[in-house]
């Protein structure tokens, strides 16, 4: 493999983004915490995962790492080089946010300029995004995100988690990185660590010289440098003293509060979007959750007399992330909202109703006979956005709108690995989550198949290119007619240099007809523009799809689907916008819960507030030609000239 290959498989890492789902929200809503097991997540407080849920949903951590002015973006425009556009130029437009950087104010020295300098460069290392997306994850050896994955599996992640959120808040942990001299031949040891106060011992003890993730240089060591500088901006802003947070900084109280979009520049939202992206589970956020309380209740019992002043402030912050309710064990209002207007948008045979609940690539360790292998390896890991995109496909495929479940029952040729797949996880999700991606690996990797290309050479990371997806749904689902023909036809195209218009329209008609006889609901149209040949990653010819292949069914009269974008080294699915408007039960529900949340008087209903507010953007805009645009939203930041850019970051994703 050429260097550069490896730089992009490195580039392309990414640990999934794993959200709770709402089901999972709900049993960490009713665990009962703490030495008497009498207290509960306060649903209000920094702790409590449906904010997190919302505020991800709401798009607004999106926003501010995308389109902050304080971020000096990477990217660039060229004229495109298109003999077949007529008088119309077209341009390139190439975004690279790994290349981002805090963007420093001329001639600002004071101290919101110091402090802000610091938090959007912290921004950019705890969500690198390189791909385009938000992530939390990075391929780069030295980065908080390799930190945290590397040692992903100790418990000790979820207490320097703790910690950081817990400075957030004003507490003033003692969390440090300590380096220790050995011998004078030997490079210094460096430790991250955070001691227990009440006994001898550590809360957490990890390494910070972590083995490069580049396999050209994987017996060097690289010091954890950015992590170093990650800790101590939380104890900096814990403290205040070389680190001052503006005033003006704070979480709203009021709605007005929230819209000048300020609470975005506080390090308790930067520390809580990234821990709502880190954790996938309901386990490990109560593990968590519980790691809050062990560390905040040591810190309160075992304080210097002395400094009473800190003691009082940690017992007002434990006081606020938890809270006693007796014995009733039912979710919060909030979650309860959430659940139900979450099944009113799928009550008409809809599969997926938004971006967020796709499958989305992620980076997964090499299968072998359908088991995982070199797991603790970081650099065998890959990234699978052609298997995601195909997941996504199948789901389509499997989904029965009648009975809202996946059934494999109308594919008889299918592998005994997908019916596996699809007995295991047979309710559509919320998220896809990473067992799941895990899961599918069995399927679609090491695949006997030589017509079935793959990068590596254990048959892993399917190589994108609409032929070899082909023969990899072939593969799985079964031999049948409507695939051996679109097979054919598009390997008797692909190596000519340009497609024509009926080229267009046939492979339009073959891939339809694949889906018609694969799809459990054969309601289905297809809709490909922009098909071209080219060749793979590994230089064999194929069909790419660049505006994508839409795949709309109709169930009830009700239409929704995917389309999936083929290029050359990528492949991606996303929601088509604008087929149908919400039913008049989603609308109905969203302004009754309007109407209740419409007076404010903490952060957690302004923020309920504003994504109802979203979401009935969201309707409006289902009708309009250019999807999703927060038209109301931007219009009153224009007009009240009291508004900064930063305002725009919370008009929704």
């Amino acid at each position: 493999m050429q260097f550069s290959e490896i730089i992009k498989i490195l580039l392309m890492a990414r640990f999934i983004c794993a959200q709770l789902e709402l089901e999972e929200i709900k049993k960490v809503e009713c665990t009962q915490f703490g030495a008497n097991k009498t207290e509960y997540i306060n649903p209000g407080g920094a702790l409590s995962p449906i904010r997190g849920h919302i505020l991800h949903k709401s798009g607004h951590m999106h926003n501010k790492r995308f389109f902050s002015p304080e971020i000096d973006i990477s990217y660039s425009v060229k004229k495109a080089n298109n003999p077949n556009s007529g008088n119309v130029i077209d341009y390139i437009y190439t975004r690279k946010p790994g290349q981002d950087n805090a963007r420093e104010e001329d001639g600002g020295s004071g101290e919101t300029e110091g402090y802000l300098y610091s938090y959007y460069q912290q921004i950019i290392h705890m969500f690198p995004s390189a791909m385009g997306d938000l992530s939390i994850s990075s391929g780069i050896s030295n980065s908080f995100s390799r930190f945290i994955a590397e040692h992903r599996k100790t418990p000790d992640v979820l207490y320097v988690l703790s910690a950081l959120l817990l400075l957030s808040e004003g507490v003033d942990v003692s969390i440090k990185v300590e380096r220790v001299n050995t011998t004078k031949s030997e490079e210094s040891s460096m430790r991250l660590v955070l001691r227990k106060q009440d006994a001898d011992g550590f809360y957490a003890n990890l390494d910070m010289r972590l083995k490069d993730i580049n396999p050209v240089y994987k017996e060097r060591k690289i010091t954890q440098t950015k992590t170093e500088k990650t800790v101590n901006f939380f104890k900096s802003a814990a403290h205040q003293a070389a680190l001052v947070i503006p005033a003006t900084l704070a979480e709203p109280a009021t709605y007005k509060q929230f819209m000048s979009g300020e609470f975005m520049n506080t390090p308790q939202f930067l520390i809580q979007s990234y821990i709502y992206e880190f954790i996938d589970s309901a386990d490990m956020y109560i593990k968590f959750v519980g790691a809050v309380y062990t560390l905040l209740t040591d810190y309160i019992n075992n304080i210097d007399r002395h400094t009473c002043n800190k003691k009082e402030h940690a017992q007002k912050v434990l006081n606020g992330l938890f809270m006693q309710r007796g014995g009733d064990l039912a979710p919060s209002e909030y979650t309860a909202y959430l659940c139900k207007l979450e099944e009113l948008k799928h009550s008409n045979g809809i599969l997926f109703f938004e971006n967020t609940e796709l499958p989305d690539y992620t980076r997964v360790p090499i299968y072998s006979g359908g088991k995982p292998i070199s797991t603790d390896d970081y650099s065998k890991y890959y990234s699978n956005c052609v298997e995601a995109t195909l997941l996504g496909l199948f789901c389509c495929f499997a989904f029965d709108p009648e009975t809202r479940k996946y059934t494999t029952e109308h594919m008889p040729g299918a592998s005994e690995a997908l019916v596996e797949f699809f007995s295991t996880h047979s309710t559509p999700k919320e998220n896809i989550n990473y067992s799941m991606h895990l899961d599918w690996c069995k399927v679609v990797a090491g695949l006997g198949s030589s017509k079935i290309d793959y990068l590596r050479n254990s048959r892993n990371e399917l190589c994108s290119g609409l032929i070899n997806m082909l023969y990899l749904i072939r593969e799985v689902a079964g031999h049948i007619k409507a695939l051996e023909e679109a097979i054919n036809y598009l390997e008797a195209v692909c190596s000519e240099q340009e497609l024509s218009g009926k080229h267009q329209r046939d492979t339009q008609r073959h891939i339809q007809e694949v889906c018609k006889c694969l799809s459990k609901n054969q309601d289905v149209q297809v809709v490909c523009e922009m098909v071209e040949s080219g060749k793979r990653s590994n230089g064999r010819p194929d069909i790419f799809v660049k505006n994508g292949i839409q795949i709309i069914y109709t169930f009830k009269e009700v239409q929704s689907g995917v389309a999936l974008m083929v290029s050359k080294g990528h492949s991606k699915i996303y929601v088509v916008e604008n087929l149908n408007s919400a039913s008049d039960d989603v609308q109905d529900m969203l302004t009754q819960l309007k109407e209740r949340y419409k007076h404010t008087g903490s952060y957690m209903r302004c923020i309920i507030k504003h994504y109802i507010n979203i979401e009935m953007e969201k309707i409006k805009s289902k009708d309009e030609s250019y999807g999703y645009m927060p038209i109301d939203m931007i219009n009153y930041a224009i007009d009240d000239k009291n508004k900064t850019i930063i305002s725009l970051c919370y008009g929704g994703k």
